[in-house]
């Protein structure tokens, strides 16, 4: 392996130098001493010419499992940094030179079974600076603060010495601004005169880059001052931090934190009722990292709370008479004290193609009046509704509830006409249910490590185990201008802790029935075959123009909506798919059916987008108008497949 790599080199050295004999510039990719490591593999494992990291990353679907934990550690203690921790983590600045130092202090250890005085390996590098005071600060911690975790060989011995001493330990590349996989080649001296030289040759970015936590180089308490951290081009300074938030098990971030560094972190701790329940922004948020990928800003988010799943079961035997249906409960407790929070408490989501009181299935927000008890409205006003419309029987909801500390919900009624029924109200979760004049404790899932009461995660460690197990989930998004990671509970699989209870509701509650949503499939379906004869009437009015663009643009928005509310109801027949899967003969071949349907709408989509083009442009070419009545035409034969396809669905399900 070394002859080849001095092969390798010796020829590169060649090509430069004839290249420097003919005036020109550097390859491009190539390393020059004490550069930026700033680039890109195309493909992966050649080093491109490009002078930033380009990725767009939408992994929207939340992820979880062994395989989705960030491959970060936390620790930046000698005697924990092993040989793993070294081969599986991706290394901010001390951790990387921690597992260099005992490399080069093994390799020197066994120099008499050496054959040469150079030796590799591969390491995972966050972006990263090796600064001058980056070197000084983290030689002064492990000689003079932290010494007793500190090896002999460094805070006594010849490493040490070197290592402080820039021009002995030089680093071939001292700042890597792309996060990747690296091969490290370190050559050590023979001579007293001789340099130790660390180079960088980028191998792979793929996984790396577009990972938020992988920008995210703590240092530990590296550059630490009486006054907060230190720290001059390398690292991360801290900002706007309120409580502490642990981040390891021996590593916090506070305001003694504050300071500056080469990369500016706000810190955000997501507290109180309104951020963890309410805000669509944060709700359901434990850990969320921003970055820019090719700047300065880091942004961190975080929440230390439990998790509660709540079913919501409301009966009514007959409402016919009735104006509007509120359901009332309490507000939340936390130790005996009655807070509220704003105007409402609570998020609430349909089950499934469950129907509230008024034949709907939409989302809720709780609201209520000052001074007044919280309330639940399934439908604020059933007068409007014909009376074949109002129906009784059971309606349920779900949600989450994200408490801080032990809370309780207590249901209170039905409200009809303004009068309260002390009846047909109960909230279920893990642990219980609790009816009228009884409440409900939010404590977690029932005995979940992490997820429970007095056993709910304290640090980001804590919190990579919940997503191991799938608690939480992990999404990221964005590109190398703002990247996002976050993770979040996962509430589908905290479902899965009340899932009888969401079973015996799904059996129990109102439902709209099949024949109804295939009705309003075909119905649709013969909307856009209408708005599609428009449209190709519009477009094909004049040979050279499109004289009624307006018309013409309505017409699309049309069938987009349309075709949004489609895929609704296929939604809404995959669910019957999957909770009825017993007793639906061929139900596998309904759902791939269903699958080929929602793709041929994606394509629809792209059709439409291109005739949208034209219809911008004017049609100022009769190719382009030909074209667009074209497409026009093949999607109304892709609506008389996907009927044909509906129809089969619909057979199938009658079986």
């Amino acid at each position: 392996m070394l002859i080849i790599m001095f092969s390798q080199k010796l020829l590169v050295f060649l090509f430069a130098s004839l290249i420097f004999l003919f005036g020109c510039a550097a390859p491009p990719g190539s390393l020059e001493r004490g550069e930026a490591v700033n680039i890109v593999p195309a493909p992966v494992g050649e080093i491109s010419s490009d002078d930033r990291a380009v990725f767009e990353v939408d992994e929207t679907e939340c992820e979880s499992g062994e395989n989705a934990v960030p491959q970060v550690g936390f620790s930046w203690k000698w005697g924990e940094i092993d040989e793993a921790f070294c081969d599986e983590k991706v290394l901010d600045e001390t951790q990387f030179s921690i597992c260099l130092l005992k490399k080069i202090n093994s390799f020197i250890e066994n120099r008499a079974q050496q054959t040469s005085n150079a030796f590799e390996f591969e390491a995972h590098l966050m972006r990263v600076k090796f600064s001058d005071d980056f070197r000084s600060d983290f030689h002064d911690y492990y000689t003079n603060v932290n010494f007793l975790d500190t090896p002999s060989f460094y805070k006594d011995g010849e490493i040490g010495e070197w290592f402080s001493d820039t021009q002995k330990f030089v680093f071939g590349a001292t700042e890597i601004l792309t996060p990747g996989k690296y091969m490290v080649t370190v050559t050590i001296p023979v001579q007293e005169s001789e340099q130790l030289t660390v180079e960088f040759e980028q191998l792979e970015i793929e996984g790396f880059a577009n990972n938020a936590f992988y920008y995210l180089n703590f240092n530990g308490d590296i550059g630490q001052t009486d006054t907060g951290v230190q720290r001059d081009s390398y690292g991360l300074g801290y900002n706007s931090i309120g409580d502490a938030v642990q981040v390891g098990n021996e590593f916090s971030l506070s305001s003694a934190n504050f300071g500056e560094g080469s990369f500016s972190l706000d810190v955000l701790k997501l507290t109180g009722h309104k951020q963890l329940n309410l805000d669509r922004d944060t709700r359901g948020i434990v850990l969320k990292v921003a970055a820019q990928p090719q700047g300065t800003k880091r942004e961190l988010q975080v929440s230390f709370s439990m998790a509660t799943p709540v079913l919501l079961q409301a009966s009514a035997s007959s409402i016919s008479n009735a104006r509007s249906v509120d359901l009332l409960y309490n507000s939340f407790t936390e130790g005996g004290q009655e807070f509220f929070s704003g105007e409402s408490l609570l998020l609430w989501q349909p089950l499934d193609v469950c129907l509230d009181f008024g034949g709907r299935n939409e989302w809720v927000v709780d609201s209520r009046n000052e001074g007044d008890p919280p309330s639940f409205v399934i439908h604020n006003d059933l007068s409007s509704l014909p009376s074949n419309q109002r129906i009784g029987g059971n309606v349920y909801y779900k949600t989450v509830v994200y408490s801080e500390g032990v809370f309780t919900i207590s249901p209170i009624g039905i409200s009809k006409d303004n009068r309260l029924v002390r009846e047909g109200l109960e909230f279920k979760s893990a642990v219980g249910s609790a009816g009228i004049g009884q409440k409900l404790p939010m404590i977690g899932t029932f005995n979940v490590h992490f997820n429970y009461l007095n056993d709910n995660y304290s640090n980001f460690e804590e919190i990579f185990e919940l997503l191991k197990d799938g608690i939480v989930c992990i999404e990221k998004k964005g590109n190398q201008n703002r990247l996002e990671t976050t993770i979040r509970w996962n509430e589908p699989k905290l479902f899965e802790f009340i899932g009888t209870q969401l079973d015996v509701a799904g059996q129990n509650c109102n439902k709209v029935s099949e024949t109804e949503l295939f009705n309003a499939l075909n119905q649709s379906l013969s909307q856009v075959s209408s708005e599609l004869d428009e449209l190709e009437q519009l477009i094909a009015q004049e040979p050279v123009q499109v004289t009624d663009e307006a018309s013409a643009q309505r017409a699309v928005a049309q069938i987009r909506t349309i075709l949004a509310g489609i895929s609704d109801e296929l939604d809404e027949i995959g669910l019957i798919i999957s909770r009825e899967p017993t007793r639906i003969q061929n139900a596998e071949e309904a759902e791939r059916l269903k699958q080929t349907i929602k793709s041929s709408l994606d394509e629809i989509n792209s059709e439409l987008d291109e005739i949208e083009q034209v219809i911008a442009g004017g049609a100022t070419r009769i190719e382009d108008q030909q074209a667009a009545i074209t497409q026009t035409q093949s999607i109304d034969n892709s609506i008389d497949e996907i009927s044909g396809q509906i129809a089969e669905i619909e057979e199938i399900l009658q079986r």
